[in-house]
């Protein structure tokens, strides 16, 4: 799996790539394009080569029409970039799908490690606390501290185990 060196345990859910927001932006520049060559080019080439200069008996030498010929080119080339687009909008689909995968589980795997961490510190701190207890010491403000270092500990494993799920589900 290739590495993304940005992603860390910290990394919000809305940094990773979201490829149907990127496939909205070239499908929105592709539109812009598509309006323009198809109302302004290709009905123009296709009007001027019924009713115009560019119809096969226009410019006539013997027997070919150069001017309608090429016009049929230009239609054909730009059937083949509307062809070319369709693939290349395939091919980003595809390399932004497994962009996400890939700092999706790279996100997985860092939160994993980031808990695992928190449980240690969990266990250890009650650890310490159990040895508090047992040695016969009354209750004072170490123990407190401890206390409220568990609590915290145990909110934020929670906390990361809610991203966790969260990142899971994308």
């Amino acid at each position: 799996m290739p590495k993304v060196d940005w992603i860390t345990w910290k990394t919000e859910e809305k940094d990773i790539v979201n490829p149907n927001k990127e496939l909205e932006k070239i499908e929105d520049q592709y539109q812009n394009y598509h309006v323009y060559m198809n109302s302004v080019v290709t009905e123009g080439i296709k009007s001027e080569m019924v009713n115009g200069g560019l119809d096969p008996l226009s410019l006539n030498l013997m027997g070919t029409s150069p001017a309608n010929e090429k016009a049929k080119e230009i239609l054909k080339e730009i059937e083949e970039i509307q062809i070319e687009y369709e693939s290349l909008k395939k091919k980003i689909e595809d390399s932004l799908n497994n962009q996400k995968r890939t700092e999706k589980e790279q996100l997985i795997e860092a939160l994993d490690h980031k808990i695992i961490e928190e449980e240690r510190i969990l266990n250890n701190t009650i650890s310490l606390r159990d040895r508090i207890n047992q040695s016969g010491i009354p209750e004072n403000i170490q123990k407190l501290r401890l206390d409220d270092i568990i609590e915290d500990s145990n909110n934020r494993i929670n906390q990361l185990k809610e991203r966790l799920d969260r990142i899971k589900a994308l």
